[in-house]
């Protein structure tokens, strides 16, 4: 027998809040068989979408980084882990594509100078290949042709590293809300 789904007034759709990619879920209301906002058990929700219970992440999204710098890429994993699930780590452009498209990332945090291929060209051709990864660039440049260059091509954000501290976690999540 399967288990009793919840009322309906216990599903909170989303709002500018919760952008529809999250699905809300108040505290209390999750027993094993529940049924969210699409209709579909919690372990079926699809991807980009991250499940809320009491405000709580289920499901953090996946982040896919990209720098040709380990030191970078070491202070964005110690940085995102606690609120995101960083999936994998690329040195290079060429590497960027191949393990965003093994590993099917909802966000690409990238640098736009790296070997074989810039940050902005891979954005480009995994565009291209049918990703909808939102992208967020970071990077030790400032100057507006870059900034320009970067949103033109469709990045959601742009984070100098000399504040990633501070603007990086805000600017994922804001991309993965669709806002730039």
């Amino acid at each position: 027998m399967p288990p009793a789904e919840p009322p309906e007034s216990s599903l909170i759709p989303a709002t500018r809040d919760f952008p529809s990619s999250i699905v809300f879920i108040p505290a209390g209301s999750v027993n094993p068989g529940f049924v969210n906002l699409l209709g579909l058990p919690l372990h079926q929700l699809g991807r980009g979408q991250t499940a809320l219970v009491g405000g709580k992440q289920l499901n953090p999204p996946r982040v896919l980084l990209a720098d040709d710098h380990q030191a970078m890429l070491d202070t964005e994993i110690a940085l995102l882990s606690p609120t995101f699930d960083v999936v994998g780590t690329a040195a290079d452009g060429e590497a960027l594509l191949s393990e965003a498209r093994r590993l099917h990332p909802d966000v690409i945090v990238t640098d736009i100078s790296m070997p074989i291929l810039n940050g902005i060209d891979a954005m480009r051709k995994l565009r291209e290949s049918g990703s909808t990864a939102k992208f967020v660039f970071v990077t030790v440049h400032s100057e507006e042709e870059f900034v320009a260059a970067c949103m033109e091509a469709g990045a959601l954000g742009y984070v100098r590293k000399s504040c990633l501290n501070h603007d990086l976690v805000p600017a994922i999540k804001a991309a993965l809300a669709g806002q730039p």
